[in-house]
């Protein structure tokens, strides 16, 4: 890089608009130069290799503030930068996996960035995750985030299910409706279960937790972790002597009914559950037929 160039770009970091148009006005840009100049660690160590470029900047006017959104492989970078005293500051970086979308959402505390992204990928699972931060903050960290859409393939050895989550967000509340579809490999209905969760705070605080659960009607009632693992896809949970409390009606159905397939899918999974009321029912119930 010419001592121009350096200048040039030296000039183009205090400011994320002129910053943005550097970026995408030179092909080959000094990634390791540009990190140095704001001060920051290479958020994206591909860019040096593979390229990066700009996908947009995200303005946001309370406090006043500019996103840079880079865009690279397979991640993504979020630069924050503060106006103050006629210019600009650097404030931080988030790198997450490839954005599906962001923008600013509007809640009763005012303006939030929403990054939604694949967070969970797999043989048999998939998820796809909200991830919201405050630009009110200081710091450039998430304060929530949550699975929007998802699903496990359980392949015979426990219950299927498909995951929709949506939110509603105050100063200090937090109000997440959940659905849950059960079903044996997204072939056989188990059912379904709606449950809210209230998140709260206290005031100027950024930890929220659970403080209450209501389950929809017919929802068995469950407890703040067991919330937990049921509306996040989370190896190995929830274990499946609690899936089979969630899915019992439709259980003790197929037990004491005639489709072959349907029973030798249920002996499968009792055969990996753990000893508890639920599992003695359906054995019984199995072993009478």
């Amino acid at each position: 890089m010419g001592i121009f160039a350096q200048s040039e770009l030296a000039q183009a970091v205090k400011n994320p608009y002129e910053l943005a148009r550097y970026l995408n006005s030179h092909e080959a840009v000094d990634w390791k130069q540009v990190w140095r100049l704001l001060g920051a660690e290479p958020a994206d160590p591909n860019c040096e290799r593979l390229g990066c470029a700009v996908d947009g900047v995200i303005t946001i006017p309370m406090p006043s503030q500019a996103i840079l959104v880079i865009d690279g492989a397979p991640g993504q970078s979020f630069l924050r930068f503060f106006e103050e005293k006629g210019g600009w500051r650097y404030a931080g970086t988030q790198f997450t996996d490839k954005a599906r979308g962001y923008g600013v959402d509007r809640s009763g505390s005012g303006p939030l960035l929403r990054v939604e992204n694949q967070c969970v990928s797999g043989s048999g699972w998939y998820a796809e995750c909200v991830t919201l931060y405050d630009p009110s903050a200081t710091d450039f960290e998430p304060f929530f985030r949550f699975t929007s859409y998802g699903w496990a393939i359980g392949y015979g050895a426990t219950v299927s299910r498909t995951i929709y989550g949506r939110v509603e967000i105050d100063q200090d509340r937090i109000v997440l409706d959940s659905r849950v579809n059960y079903s044996i490999n997204e072939e056989l209905d188990l059912g379904s279960a709606e449950y809210r969760a209230t998140y709260s705070r206290v005031p100027r605080e950024k930890r929220f937790s659970i403080s209450k659960i209501e389950p929809g009607l017919g929802s068995p009632p469950i407890s703040a972790a067991e919330f937990d693992d049921l509306a996040n896809l989370i190896e190995d949970k929830p274990a499946n002597d609690r899936l089979i409390v969630y899915t019992l009606t439709r259980l003790k159905e197929i037990a004491s009914g005639s489709n072959p397939e349907a029973k030798d899918w249920l002996r499968s999974v009792l055969m990996s559950t753990k000893d508890t009321p639920e599992k003695q029912l359906l054995q019984s119930m199995l072993d009478r037929k």
